[in-house]
């Protein structure tokens, strides 16, 4: 796919991910931790159906 279309109408991201130092900082101290399943939730992610051309990715037909 040529993605050169869409890349030229995303709007830039304005909260970038923080780097994993930054993340440990704020860790410090805590008492309370959880955690997902990435792996399992990839299936799970909802896209409405007129914005499914904007991924890279596609869902099986169940």
């Amino acid at each position: 796919m040529d993605y050169r279309n869409l890349n030229s109408v995303i709007v830039n991201n304005h909260f970038p991910v923080p780097t994993v130092e930054k993340l440990l900082d704020e860790l410090f101290g805590a008492k309370i931790f959880s955690k997902i399943d990435l792996r399992a939730s990839y299936h799970q992610i909802r896209i409405a159906l007129d914005h499914t051309h904007k991924t890279a990715f596609q869902k099986w037909k169940r």
